[in-house]
């Protein structure tokens, strides 16, 4: 039997617990802790790590990322399920996280060329800001289209109705909230302008709605400002062509401390051939 006369695939999934760069008070590049990523022919892989610390800035008990990428056994569908963990996270003694979890899990049928996506899994636990609890909300349907045997869609993601409304609505919601900062206009509105969305080659969106608890005029969407820290990005999801990435929590800091860390990301896309 030649195998090669069907059709294959082609895997690329990542996961990233935690990794960044400081720049104040003390410069750091933040080498990936616990990531992993598979082969273009798929395969399992896994790694984790124990206590991690930068400084007084950043510290972990534990991370974790695993990777599942096959074809299923019973339709013949291609699945990368991607999870990335961090465990008790300190960030200034300011904000803190009991568990975060981020999971991507994307199946390309055996027939057509665009895939489903689901985000079963990711979740905030115990999260605090100055010891006060703070809730992002994730809706974890809002983006998600489950697969269906024998269902094929005829759309890229860049062009779904329904990813695109839901992100433009979004969009509409950081950038309107009351007391938006200005910057947050050009960082976010050019979502609403097809135009734009076409020139970049992706969108921007996030799963967190809101975030409950927080200081009034101080969250807009899944931003949240935090004095002392800087701010604070929620359940960010980048969507291309036929890949997805999502962060469960990124933080722009810009007091004392400054920098970009990124905690609990996932992503993953690949492509079926011919």
């Amino acid at each position: 039997m030649n195998a090669s006369k069907g059709r294959t695939f082609y895997y690329h999934a990542d996961a990233n617990p935690l990794g960044g760069s400081i720049s104040a008070p003390f410069e750091s590049v933040i080498s990936t802790q616990a990531s992993t990523s598979v082969s273009q022919a798929g395969g399992h892989a896994h790694d984790s790590v124990g206590e991690f610390r930068v400084g007084h800035v950043v510290s972990i008990s534990r991370a974790w990322s695993e990777i599942y990428a096959t074809s299923h056994h019973t339709d013949g569908s291609w699945v990368s399920q991607v999870t990335a963990v961090v465990e008790d996270l300190n960030v200034l003694d300011i904000v803190r996280a009991k568990r975060m979890i981020s999971r991507l899990t994307v199946r390309h049928p055996h027939t057509g060329y665009h895939p489903f996506i689901e985000f079963s899994g990711c979740q905030y636990e115990s999260v605090t800001i100055n010891g006060a609890t703070v809730t992002p909300t994730l809706d974890l349907a809002r983006y998600a289209r489950p697969f269906k045997r024998d269902e094929i869609l005829q759309e890229s993601w860049l062009h779904h109705k329904g990813l695109v409304g839901e992100a433009v609505a979004h969009s509409k919601l950081v950038t309107d909230a009351e007391g938006a900062p200005e910057w947050l206009a050009p960082r976010y509105g050019w979502v609403a302008d097809e135009k734009k969305r076409s020139d970049r080659g992706h969108i921007v969106c996030s799963l967190v709605r809101e975030i409950g608890g927080t200081e009034p005029k101080s969250s807009f969407g899944h931003v949240l400002h935090v004095p002392g820290v800087g701010n604070l990005f929620f359940g960010e999801l980048q969507v291309t062509q036929g890949a997805f990435g999502l962060t469960m929590l990124r933080i722009e800091m810009g007091c004392l401390a400054e920098g970009t860390v990124g905690f609990a990301t996932a992503h993953s896309n690949g492509a079926p051939y011919p």
